[in-house]
């Protein structure tokens, strides 16, 4: 009686140890007796640190004796944990310093979207090889993420973090290094005479004029590809997406594991909400580095001008270089914070995460048998990885989420485009839109949803229920879109524009255009005096250039000349669009939370970091990956007119149907929402069943033990 008196003790006065380190003491003082005077004697003191703590009011960090002892509690490395450095051992300055790195690392993710034109102008990329660019990232993600999430799981999650950031850093080095290799980038002859577009030449005006026989072509610019620059810059983004890999799934199995578990919600928000300013910070930087000649000298061109090349390079160095700092201090931060016992956990609900006994052998066994032990460790793997994929409610989850993400990708790929399009306002403008929309709705949706969290206390069911309603108000709002958009500019053109301009009420001249050899692959709509959109300059018969006015246009009744713009349509459906968006948004991100809760509770303390990885892959797989192809594919079906190169093949749209485009655009991505809805519905009755099953079979286990006893007693 006095032995399980004593271990009883023990169990009370350790209750700030995880499940596994008090279950391994146990083993232990069953084998000797002396670990159990040693394990009383730790309890006494404990318990006098609890006594003290406890007279604190609201004190969330808890340091006895055993934290200052045990270097897995303990700040610092190696030999160097001085005391000063234990004042951080919380989850408040955990998330202080990883703010910087979180922010940095998607900041740097986006910073490529934003410099694709400048890349292409320096290098001769093609549209296809920007592309390539750009899933690069995804490339490096999808192939480390699933090992990643599972072998460092029970690692120093703090320095992997670290390490997963200096990763990033090293790319935006990488991918700024081909500025400095071309030798031949700031010549004195590039800054005289810098290279046009290799897309559209707007340059030469000659091309856009009516002439009598349209034999002008533009001359041969193509140089052939960089193919050195290509794949420097191809080797920096694939890293981004392996450091991507490691935050993704790391960070919420770190916070779970050291906070309460009605908290973890509250602070997954708070460090999402930081991440997601990410790409708002990276286009306003990119607007102040595009402003910048590449060179960082003095030119006879301005940045309006098609020849212009921004330094883009600056901002993969300042961000690499941001990297390479801010990950030194997640360094320092311990394997596990220190923290009191609340009454409402039990020790059944201790996460088991930290190093068993053999794994700590390992470190000193011969290389055969850490050989063998690692074999075990790849059949763990894929012992959880089927653990997981029997949860019906997992893998609906998982699908939900998915088939919402390919609309959501889709989207906002085009946003820029379609706000351009519909809305006919110039690029500026509408990145202003989607900066205010992004800046409203993401990082506050995203925030409001960890809090929700928190304070709801949202189990596996409750987080299933949010998601399914949100999907719901989101699908809906989404369908609102179909009837915000502006009607199709009338224009004097081509026979393909659906609202073609005709020759009456005297404000257009018939046949003048018959002179002029058009080439209705020139698309450079322009504006004449009495408010007459013309498809190009050759369609008002217009025949020369002053500075930003084309003149001598036969072609416009009562005027002579043009500006190369959109007439003012009147339309101000926009304001409508930011509204139904920063909703869509807001509650859009407002389910992310909830979705990790979902994942981690469903999952299970054992398997949740593998279900994280999981899923990151399975939605950057299907999700981001083939997301903007499947609705680029959606959008050149609304194409009415391609442009084309000299050999006669397809270049760029230059024309859409926009209401084409926007009946297109919208029901799919409502549809796919609508599935999302459906699948997470399907797992919440799954979870549910499940649940019911499990309490049948605890039932029947007890009922079970009872009668076990009966006899004997």
């Amino acid at each position: 009686m006095s032995e399980e008196f004593g271990t009883d003790d023990a169990k009370k006065q350790h209750g700030s140890l995880t499940n596994e380190e008090f279950h391994q003491s146990y083993d232990c003082e069953t084998q000797n007796s002396n670990h159990l005077e040693t394990l009383l004697s730790e309890s006494d003191t404990l318990n006098n640190t609890d006594n003290i703590v406890a007279n604190k009011p609201d004190s969330n960090v808890v340091k006895p004796d055993f934290f200052d002892t045990d270097p897995d509690y303990l700040c610092g490395i190696g030999n160097f944990r001085p005391k000063q450095l234990q004042h951080f051992t919380n989850i408040y300055f955990f998330i202080i310093f990883y703010a910087g790195p979180a922010l940095v690392t998607s900041t740097l993710t986006s910073y490529i979207i934003s410099q694709v034109t400048a890349l292409e102008r320096q290098f001769g990329f093609s549209s296809a090889n920007s592309g390539f660019l750009l899933a690069c990232n995804d490339i490096g993600f999808l192939s480390t993420v699933l090992l990643v999430s599972h072998c460092f799981r029970n690692k120093h999650i703090p320095r992997v973090l670290a390490a997963g950031t200096f990763v990033f850093g090293i790319s935006g080095l990488i991918c700024a290094s081909p500025f400095f290799l071309d030798s031949s980038a700031i010549t004195d002859q590039h800054l005289e005479h810098p290279p046009t577009d290799k897309g559209r030449n707007y340059t030469n005006d000659a091309l856009y004029m009516c002439t009598e026989k349209q034999d002008i072509k533009p001359p041969n610019e193509s140089s052939p590809t960089n193919l050195w620059a290509l794949s420097l810059i191809a080797i920096g983004m694939m890293l981004q997406g392996m450091g991507k890999s490691v935050r993704t799934p790391l960070i919420a199995v770190y916070v779970d594991n050291n906070v309460k578990r009605t908290k973890t919600g509250k602070y997954m928000g708070i460090i999402t909400a930081i991440g997601i300013f990410g790409p708002a910070v990276s286009f306003s930087i990119a607007t102040v580095f595009s402003r910048m000649h590449f060179s960082l000298r003095d030119v006879n061109i301005t940045p309006e001008d098609p020849r212009w090349i921004g330094a883009w390079w600056l901002g993969f160095l300042s961000f690499g270089g941001a990297s390479l700092i801010l990950c030194i201090p997640l360094i320092f931060f311990p394997k596990r914070l220190p923290r009191k016992q609340n009454n409402d956990v039990k020790m059944t609900e201790m996460v088991e995460t930290t190093e068993t006994t053999e794994t700590k052998k390992d470190k000193t066994l011969k290389p055969e048998v850490n050989k063998a032990n690692f074999m075990k460790y790849i059949k763990d793997f894929f012992r959880s990885l089927r653990r997981i994929c029997r949860k019906k409610s997992y893998l609906f989850l998982v699908c939900g989420v998915t088939s919402n993400i390919v609309g959501v990708s889709g989207v906002s790929s085009f946003a820029a485009k379609y706000i351009e399009t519909q809305y006919h306002l110039p690029a500026w403008k509408s990145n202003a839109v989607l900066g205010v929309i992004n800046l409203l709705a993401l990082s506050s949706g995203t925030l409001s949803g960890g809090i929700l969290t928190s304070k709801a206390k949202f189990s596996a069911r409750g987080s299933l229920w949010f998601m399914t309603l949100c999907y719901i108000f989101v699908a809906l709002m989404g369908m609102l879109n179909l009837i915000t958009g502006c009607d199709s500019v009338a224009m004097v053109g081509p026979s393909v524009i659906p609202n073609r301009a005709t020759f009456e009420n005297g404000t257009l001249i018939p046949h003048c255009k018959e002179s002029c050899s058009c080439d209705d692959t020139k698309y450079l709509p322009i504006c004449s005096e009495n408010g007459i959109n013309y498809y190009s300059p050759c369609y008002a018969g217009c025949h020369s250039k002053n500075e930003s006015t084309y003149s001598d246009c036969r072609c416009i009744f009562n005027s002579t000349y043009a500006t190369p713009t959109i007439c003012e349509t009147g339309c101000s459906n926009i304001i409508y669009y930011a509204i139904i968006a920063v909703l869509k948004f807001f509650f859009g991100t407002m389910k992310i939370v909830p979705y990790y809760i979902g994942i981690i509770r469903i999952a299970g303390d054992k398997d949740k970091s593998l279900a994280l990885g999981l899923s990151s892959f399975s939605i950057s797989l299907i999700g981001w990956m083939s997301g903007p192809v499947f609705f680029g594919l959606i959008i050149d079906t609304t194409c009415l007119m391609w442009s084309s190169s000299d050999g006669g093949s397809r270049g760029s749209c230059v024309l859409y149907d926009t209401d084409k485009m926007r009946t297109a655009i919208f029901l799919t991505e409502g549809g796919l929402t609508c599935l999302a809805s459906f699948f997470c519905m399907l797992a919440l009755i799954c979870h549910i069943r499940s649940q019911k099953q499990t309490k049948k079979e605890e039932i029947a286990n007890e009922k079970l033990e009872v009668e076990n006893e009966a006899p004997q007693m």
